[in-house]
């Protein structure tokens, strides 16, 4: 709504850790880069995973898709 962040998309990535029975991490996301973004959501969102790789998607979030 604000025209400032025209073309940023922003949300969540769920996913579940061995042995959950519903997603246990809630991720947020804020980028205007859509597509590399969107790539690296479909690999993981809806997903189980370990805690290895739970640092990485939360590390990579931080990172590359956490802009404000």
């Amino acid at each position: 709504m604000n025209p400032q962040y025209e073309g940023f998309v922003g949300g969540r990535i769920e996913v579940t850790r061995p042995g959950d029975f519903y997603h246990s991490e809630e991720i947020r996301f804020f980028t205007d880069k859509v597509e590399s973004f969107n790539a690296f959501r479909d690999k993981w969102d809806m997903r189980e995973v370990s805690e290895d790789e739970l640092e990485e998607i939360w590390r990579v979030t931080q990172l590359s898709f956490r802009r404000v």
